[in-house]
């Protein structure tokens, strides 16, 4: 999700500058249907399973069958790389370079091009997550200092979701805050035993709010110990769905939503929500939301940051260094909008 996310100030600034193209924009199929939701502008096509052999010839085949002028790559990985120069399309530009790593952002990869050529030199590595599409801009001679970074739900599609809330009783009538307790690695999450610790001090010092957990519905089993644990009590609730229109939606009408470090913390932050994001495998400088309502609790190791491909303490790694009272004391800081340390960081 976060590469879907940090794509779009990319693609607002592509059709700006190619008003006369059209564009299609191949994606994930699980984000699909969100991107058609907030209109994105464009044909938004899913595959199923990219990461699969069935699901790259899917895409490849897709892609050589719309004869496009230009492919843009817009993305480090290998797979997203060799699609683009598979495609037969006449003009090449992107991320063309093999990279085999869950952590593009360190390494250096340029922006390379076929068949055209490219106004300035470009690269990606050792930026915040969001240079990575942009970067892509930068190779056109496209401005991207005031890229927009926002995503907007239209009302129609508020309203849709709001009735869904409706009649499955899940539409809070108090302030609430949404905790996110999952990312893509073991490794890059915060115990769920120290969320569920975190909601119990929240419950005692913010009395007013409700507390939402949310999730895909695949992780809602995940979840069971947080419904146990919360069972007599109405203010704690779990929302699991694989919309991902409803997931914004809530998070949208948040009053602050608790994330790891991953694709709905920066959902999240594109929506204009305030955010508190718990990071430890890499640093908020590379990978947090670039977001003036963010603060982001980081407890510096000496592997950090790392490849992500192993964690070398797995019995105390990085993320279980974070404390409780610190995530606290941000959500309240927050909530109440005073200034904090957005990195909060121990040697």
């Amino acid at each position: 999700m976060g590469d879907v996310i940090t794509m779009m100030p990319a693609l607002r600034l592509l059709v700006e500058r190619f008003p006369q193209a059209r564009f299609c924009i191949v994606v994930e199929d699980r984000y699909a249907a969100f991107l058609r939701d907030i209109r994105i502008p464009g044909e938004i096509v899913g595959i199923k399973r990219p990461e699969t052999l069935v699901g790259f010839l899917r895409a490849l085949k897709l892609v050589r069958t719309r004869r496009a002028d230009l492919v843009l790559n817009m993305s480090p990985p290998k797979r997203n790389a060799a699609v683009a120069l598979a495609s037969g399309a006449p003009r090449i530009v992107g991320y063309l370079t093999y990279v085999d790593s869950l952590t593009p952002y360190l390494e250096t990869t340029p922006i390379e091009s076929f068949g055209c050529v490219l106004e300035r030199p470009a690269s990606y590595g050792r930026q915040n997550i969001e240079e990575r599409s942009l970067a892509v801009c930068t190779a056109f001679g496209i401005d991207t200092q005031h890229a927009r970074h926002d995503i907007a739900l239209a009302p129609s599609q508020e309203e849709r979701v709001r009735s869904v809330l409706i009649e499955r009783g899940l539409l809070l009538q108090r302030r609430f805050i949404v905790i996110h307790p999952f990312s893509g690695w073991t490794y890059r999450s915060w115990p769920l035993e120290r969320f569920m610790e975190l909601v119990e001090r929240m419950l005692a010092v913010l009395p007013d709010y409700d507390m939402l957990f949310v999730c895909e519905e695949a992780q809602a089993p995940s979840l069971a110990p947080v419904s146990e644990r919360f069972a007599n009590g109405a203010t704690v609730r779990v929302f699991a769905s694989s919309d991902l229109l409803q997931t914004a939606f809530l998070m949208k009408h948040a009053a602050l939503v608790v994330a790891n470090d991953s694709g709905p913390l920066h959902l999240a932050a594109a929506l204009g929500t305030p955010v508190v994001g718990l990071f430890g495998p890499a640093s908020p400088e590379l990978t947090a939301p670039r977001t003036a309502n963010g603060t982001f609790v980081y407890e510096r190791v000496e592997c950090s940051p790392c490849t992500q491909f192993t964690c070398v303490r797995p019995e105390q790694w990085c993320m279980r260094k974070i404390a409780t009272h610190d995530v606290l004391r941000s959500v309240v800081a927050r909530l109440s909008a005073q200034p904090v340390v957005q990195a909060t960081a121990h040697a």
